[in-house]
């Protein structure tokens, strides 16, 4: 006869299948200063709001010749004007940045299938650390207007990289759980097998 242990070992949430209880997220302090557009140059003004950087690259896929191709992460640049190409580093630092927003974002129980569904709170804590570590992220119009879901779409800049690196971010969180969920199955499975015998 097997006696119920009063005292389990404690089971990490993966292991177990269970995620933490859904959590508040961490305090982030939202960047206040609001930038001058006049202050920079043509290349920072073309990348301000999000429908100058539309009008932008519609005027520029209209140029002939064709100019090279604007890479994924061209809506950033620096205060001078130099523009981010898709492999430099400070493009790898913004997407490990994002991932670690990603992984709290996990573990307080406030991820989402996309972007675009994430919530008011969630969006601000985004915002508000890309902004706080990236000035590149501050070289935008922080005034915005509503999206579809009801949010006000400020930070377009922080929001269109949330965009681009979440998704990924997504499909590796979830093909990593699924991975832990079929080894600990075929560890079960063969610890019942061995068992039976």
């Amino acid at each position: 006869m097997f006696v119920d242990n009063p005292h389990p070992a404690p089971q990490s949430a993966l292991v177990s299948g269970r995620r933490p209880p859904y959590r508040t997220l961490p305090e982030t302090t939202p960047t206040t200063s609001h930038l001058n557009i006049l202050n920079y140059s043509q290349v920072v003004q073309d990348r301000w709001t999000s429908d100058t950087w539309a009008a932008y690259t519609s005027k520029y896929d209209k140029q002939k010749p064709k100019p090279p191709a604007l890479g994924q992460w061209s809506f950033l640049c620096t205060e001078t004007g130099d523009v981010f190409l898709s492999g430099c580093q400070r493009v790898t630092d913004i997407r490990s940045a994002i991932y670690e927003i990603c992984e709290v974002l996990y573990q307080h129980r406030r991820d989402v299938d996309k972007w675009g569904q994430a919530s008011r709170d969630v969006r601000e804590y985004a915002v508000n650390t890309l902004e706080t570590t990236f000035a590149e992220f501050r070289l935008c119009d922080t005034r915005g207007r509503m999206d579809s879901g009801g949010l006000c779409n400020t930070h377009w800049k922080a929001n269109q990289a949330m965009r681009i690196v979440y998704p990924d971010w997504k499909c590796k969180r979830d093909s990593s759980n699924f991975q832990v969920l079929r080894t600990f199955c075929s560890v079960l499975y063969s610890v019942t097998n061995i068992a039976m015998i």
